[in-house]
């Protein structure tokens, strides 16, 4: 039997699912337009969503892909965050987009999902606003933390980026040596730049 409390935190979550659903639908209506404030909407009630849940369990959604699978999949959620995520790259609000990106690594334990295409969204970001340095420094830190071969190429571009191919070329060279050489991989793409 559940408690009035219980019943009031499940009500409260469906109120929060419906209010998500609908503004997820007005930003794919609106996709065209120049200013649709209901993707930052929908991402703030995204998070509400994440903390109402964990008030009640503080395992749920531990990774992004448990709030599809809590939903089986009626919401897109991880589809939608991605999405969003473009979204602000197309707009060019870059400072959002590595805000954004930073909350969701600490959100989630990313342990079902690589996180690097969230790194790599701060990496260009960074780059994007003209802060190469502090772009460079932020790949070296995730190249050294993991050697992943999205990591790999984040560095690589970083060094590309300041002229400093004869680093972008190390990087390549020790990173394509760890990596199936039969595979396409974006580190492939980053060895035909330095060509």
């Amino acid at each position: 039997i559940k408690t009035n409390y219980e019943k009031e935190q499940e009500k409260k979550m469906k109120q929060l699912w419906k209010k998500f659903d609908k503004l997820t639908e007005i930003c794919y209506m609106s996709e065209l337009e120049d200013n649709c404030p209901q993707w930052d909407e929908a991402y703030e009630v995204f998070k509400q969503l994440v903390a109402q849940g964990r008030e009640k369990d503080p395992q749920y959604a531990a990774e992004i892909l448990k709030m599809d699978d809590a939903t089986d999949f009626a919401y897109g959620v991880a589809d939608w965050i991605e999405d969003y995520l473009d979204e602000l790259d197309a707009r060019e609000e870059h400072e959002k987009l590595m805000e954004r990106c930073e909350e969701l690594l600490n959100l989630f334990q990313w342990q079902e999902v690589y996180p690097g295409d969230l790194k790599f969204r701060i990496a260009s970001a960074l780059a994007a606003e003209d802060k190469k340095e502090e772009a460079l420094k932020f790949c070296e830190k995730w190249y050294a933390e993991d050697q992943h071969e999205m990591a790999a190429t984040a560095l690589v571009y970083a060094k590309m980026t300041l002229k400093d191919l004869e680093g972008a070329e190390d990087v390549v060279t020790v990173s394509y040596t760890h990596s199936e050489p039969t595979r396409r991989t974006p580190i492939s793409y980053a060895v035909f730049c330095l060509k």
